[in-house]
């Protein structure tokens, strides 16, 4: 069997074992790629070794510190609270204000899973003393929290710009702003298809005041986690300084404020993510010098044109996404792939298609299957249905799949040609 095959063979094998068992798929990866390197091309494990992302881990593992510390000193609680100050009896922009406040929290560092972790809960609280559909409110939140975690400066934005970055350069911005941009029409949709006018009518007569919104001062160390934050974003973004150790020296001053958040935060580091996007990387890089992406390429392009060819990886990777890690399996395994099948297929948009691949493995994690639907399920207010709530939004992350593959992520590839035709292939 040729080294290309087996590597392929090692990825499928690899992705089925995430979907399905409970085996970390990182180090599944590594062991993977040891034996495949070694049957298939005779390397050593030390040069199997060289694939190791060293550079991504260390970022990863900065803000990782960084936003955990933000959240169990309760930082990101108090923008939560402050966000819901700000609606002044309107109750009709409930929804939105959750929307924004889940887009800030999972931008500036945490990404999604925690940033609807914070907010479920107040949702579901603010849902049911408002009398807003919960599961309208939970739609909002899961698409605010999806917008925000391309951000530059978010694990997931990470991980994505990092994988391109070799074949369209920097485009972290341009991710981020693509799939913040198909998330706010998606919650506008869904706001006026599931009550939105009657919450706009029902509000204007009779305004709301929130109770439970918390007046206490902020402490010293949630204003400097805060000042922490804005550096980080200035320095990552505006100065190009190294993100990852820019995040732990940061993180490292506000430690100093208090030892007992900083033992809860390395602790709360989800160690075994990075773990798992490290070692698909080992072994998708193998998979780059065997040949595997360019097989994978060739096997596309047998039934496929420059613009489906987008669409059924895009689609592929959404269906793996509800059953495994976005971050840790999917854009590992599947983002180094695109430039291969346009490759193979002629030409195409390699920015716009990356965004449409990036777009669908998001959109899929409002399924009750994923952890950002399971979290909205888990924290339904006691008189909801739960049972409809799990069907409505399997409905709603499901058949949404298609239509967002044929309409929003086509608009972005066409949006991205227009602004940048130099990185589309030919």
């Amino acid at each position: 069997m040729s080294p290309a095959i087996l590597s392929l063979t090692a990825l499928v094998i690899a992705i089925v074992v995430s979907m399905f068992a409970g085996v970390n798929v990182g180090f599944l990866s590594m062991a993977l790629a040891v034996i495949v390197g070694f049957l298939g091309s005779g390397m050593h494990a030390e040069q199997v070794a060289k694939n190791f992302p060293a550079d991504l881990f260390i970022i990863l593992v900065g803000v990782s510190y960084l936003f955990s510390l933000a959240q169990v000193n309760g930082t990101l609680d108090r923008v939560t609270k402050v966000g819901l100050k700000m609606v002044k009896g309107n109750g009709a922009v409930l929804p939105f204000v959750f929307f924004a406040l889940a887009t800030v929290l999972s931008a500036i560092g945490p990404g999604a899973i925690p940033a609807i972790a914070l907010l479920a809960a107040p949702a579901a609280a603010v849902a049911a003393e408002a009398r807003i559909p919960y599961f309208l409110m939970g739609v909002c939140v899961m698409h605010g929290a999806i917008s925000g975690t391309m951000s530059p400066i978010a694990p997931m934005g990470i991980v994505a710009s990092k994988i391109v970055q070799p074949l369209v350069g920097d485009i972290s911005v341009r991710l981020f702003l693509n799939t913040a941009a198909a998330n706010i029409v998606i919650a506008v949709l869904a706001y006026f298809a599931f009550g939105g006018l009657k919450l706009i009518a029902r509000f204007k007569e009779h305004p709301i005041t929130l109770a439970d919104v918390d007046e206490a001062k902020w402490e010293t160390k949630q204003i400097v986690t805060l000042v922490g934050i804005a550096v980080l974003v200035i320095a990552a973004v505006g100065f190009k300084m190294h993100i990852g150790f820019t995040a732990i020296t940061i993180a490292v001053c506000i430690a100093w404020l208090s030892k007992e958040d900083d033992i809860k935060a390395i602790k709360s580091i989800h160690w075994g993510t990075l773990i798992m996007v490290s070692g698909v990387m080992v072994l998708v890089g193998l998979m780059r010098t065997s040949g595997g992406l360019e097989l994978i390429g060739k096997a596309v392009a047998s039934f496929t044109n420059p613009w489906t060819a987008p669409a059924v990886l895009a689609f592929v990777a959404g269906i793996i996404s509800i059953y495994s890690s976005t971050t840790g399996v999917v854009m590992p395994a599947f983002l180094p792939m695109v430039s291969s099948v346009l490759n193979a297929v002629g030409g195409g948009n390699l920015v716009g298609s990356i965004s449409l691949m990036v777009l669908s493995g998001n959109v899929v994690d409002a399924s009750p299957l994923s952890t950002l639907g399971a979290l909205i399920l888990a924290s339904a207010p006691p008189a909801e249905d739960r049972e409809k709530l799990f069907k409505n939004l399997m409905l709603w992350a499901l058949p949404w799949r298609l239509s967002e593959l044929q309409s929003a992520g086509y608009c972005i590839s066409y949006w991205d040609y227009s602004l940048n035709s130099s990185l589309t292939l030919h």
